[in-house]
Formats: structure tokens, C-alpha cells, sequence
């Protein structure tokens, strides 16, 4: 039996919403991890076209935390 990738637990302002495979030689760079997530179908329903301030890996707990700047209320919809 072959070991499962580590799941990766994802946020967004503080906020969890999902998990994501990673493999374990990419897991440790927040970069590649990064990249992953935005590459996955729940990254992109999270983040798809907001700006992102900036990606925090903890390595401890699993988890990826993505600051993004909010977007302003749409009084129209």
C-alpha cells in the first residue's frame, strides 16, 4: 500500500474551505503549493480572478492561508 499524498487544508482570509492534494515533494514550497491550489476547481472558485496579497504555508498544521483584497459590494446585483 502506497502512502496517500498530504492533503493541504485551504483559507482564505482566515476562513477554511476545502482541501487539496499535494504531492509530498511539492508540500513544504509555498510556491508550488500555491500553485496547486489556484490550479484545482476549488481554488478556483475561491480566488479565480481576485487579487491575492499574499500565500502562507503552515507547515506544521497543513495548511495554506490566501489573503485577498475583497471585493467591493456590487450595489447592482
Amino acid at each position: 500500500m502506497q502512502p496517500q499524498p498530504p492533503l493541504r487544508v485551504v483559507s482564505t482570509n482566515n476562513k477554511v474551505y476545502g482541501t487539496v492534494l499535494v504531492p509530498q515533494q511539492v508540500a513544504q514550497d509555498t510556491e508550488q503549493v500555491q500553485a496547486l491550489v489556484l490550479g484545482s476547481k476549488l481554488g478556483q472558485h475561491l480566488l479565480g480572478y481576485r487579487t491575492i496579497k499574499k500565500a502562507i504555508l503552515f507547515h506544521r498544521t497543513a495548511l495554506i492561508n490566501f489573503l485577498k483584497e475583497e471585493q467591493p459590494l456590487n450595489p447592482g446585483c
